[in-house]
């Protein structure tokens, strides 16, 4: 992994994909996927997440006061999907999909393996905004596959981007996930 400063978050950042947000606390942890999220500042490096309070990953972010910020490409598209459409209470997530984990530089969070840029953050301060909770962290370490990254995203390089729904936008095009159920698995890559 090539190290960015803090700073260069918002870099990552520009075209507002999907982000995949992984949280623990002792042997309980979670990934979700994120869209509600701003780059607050950059000197000091801060960003803020929305999420709902009912959520097993606001309870564990809220408790361990850190996550990482993953962001994967459209080779994890049906990942990002299960983990958007399932619990973290009911299901294992990074068991159940096989996802690659290790260890963050700065957090107790684990990194994402197959996500091509990592935001490791903590937690500064936590406001209730209406229906749900706004966690204002700072970034802490920036990570970015070298093969992906040339002062900003390759040209080769595709995120995913939310339409609601079951609908997300890849470069030019518009995809539907469907299959991705109850008991699915990714096959193998």
């Amino acid at each position: 992994m090539l190290e960015l400063s803090p700073q260069k978050h918002t870099e990552l950042l520009y075209s507002h994909p999907v982000l995949l947000l992984s949280s623990r606390v002792g042997l309980k942890a979670n990934v979700m996927p994120v869209c509600w999220y701003v780059p607050l500042s950059s000197m000091p490096a801060l960003i803020g997440v929305s999420l709902t309070p009912s959520s097993h990953t606001c309870h564990l972010v809220q408790e361990s006061g850190e996550f990482v910020l993953g962001v994967p490409d459209e080779t994890m598209l049906k990942e990002i999907h299960f983990c958007g459409v399932h619990c973290g209470m009911d299901v294992d997530k990074v068991r159940h999909l096989k996802m690659v984990t290790h260890r963050a530089r700065d957090v107790s969070a684990f990194l994402l393996s197959d996500c091509l840029g990592q935001i490791e953050c903590r937690v500064r301060q936590v406001q209730s905004t209406g229906d749900r909770k706004f966690f204002i962290s700072e970034v802490m370490t920036v990570t970015v596959q070298p093969f992906a990254w040339n002062n900003g995203w390759t040209d080769e390089i595709r995120l995913v981007h939310y339409l609601g729904g079951l609908d997300y936008r890849i470069g030019d095009e518009r995809v539907r996930v469907e299959g991705v159920h109850p008991g699915y698995v990714p096959p193998e890559r």
